[in-house]
């Protein structure tokens, strides 16, 4: 199961922790206000009354084995960049923060932020239901109702053909591209983005590029 810390209940936030629990990803919450943890207690797995600026507050809850941060401050831009900061000193491996505009996001980025949303721009719930999808390298939304994912090629497809397992019979969504990793002449690692080939087998070492509806592509990750 991963384990999503949240920091900050603003709009954003509550609706990042409320929509990755309810598709059972379990959420650890952090806001200095103790009625906007009550309002998701009875959701997520725990809650903390802290200060994100407070390194040993903030230290202690990171002693968990954390798979991602949302940083959801309201558009704060010193706290957000000084949790984001220590974020990534106590090695959380992926972060996620908010941004208020261009400017607060390339801050973001400078220290660490390995993705940054801007909530006027991007729906929570959308967001959220690419942060709880398994093995999930890339989610990139074209539209309302439709989303790219890439992901790594399931243990369950590998040596079997496009054709063999059906994705667009099964699961309504479409491979567009398989990438791999290849050594050019001067032995530096590069990538080999090719069109899908229905009657190729995938390999383990593989990626896939798959479009679809969210709703579609969120069935096809909970398979």
């Amino acid at each position: 199961m991963r384990t999503v810390l949240v920091l900050g209940l603003d709009p954003f936030g509550e609706t990042v922790a409320l929509t990755l629990a309810k598709r059972g990803v379990e959420v650890i919450a952090v806001d200095r206000d103790e009625e906007a943890l009550q309002r998701v207690r009875d959701h997520v797995a725990l809650v903390f009354v802290a200060d994100v600026r407070d390194r040993g507050s903030l230290k202690e809850i990171c002693e968990r084995e954390i798979d991602l941060a949302v940083v959801s401050l309201g558009g704060q831009v010193e706290p957000s960049v000084l949790a984001t900061l220590l974020l990534k000193e106590f090695e959380v491996p992926q972060v996620l923060a908010c941004a208020k505009n261009d400017d607060h996001e390339k801050v973001l980025r400078k220290v660490g932020a390995n993705r940054v949303v801007q909530p006027v721009h991007d729906s929570a719930e959308r967001i959220a239901l690419a942060l709880a999808s398994k093995n999930l390298v890339e989610f990139v939304l074209v539209g309302e109702d439709y989303a790219i994912i890439e992901t790594p090629v399931p243990e369950s497809f590998v040596g079997k053909t496009l054709r063999e397992i059906g994705l667009r019979h099964r699961f309504h969504v479409t491979v567009i591209a398989v990438k791999r990793a290849v050594v050019n002449q001067d032995g530096e690692s590069t990538e080999d983005v090719s069109a899908p080939d229905a009657d190729a087998a995938l390999a383990a070492d593989e990626t896939l590029l798959i479009i679809g509806r969210t709703k579609d592509l969120e069935k096809f990750q909970r398979r």
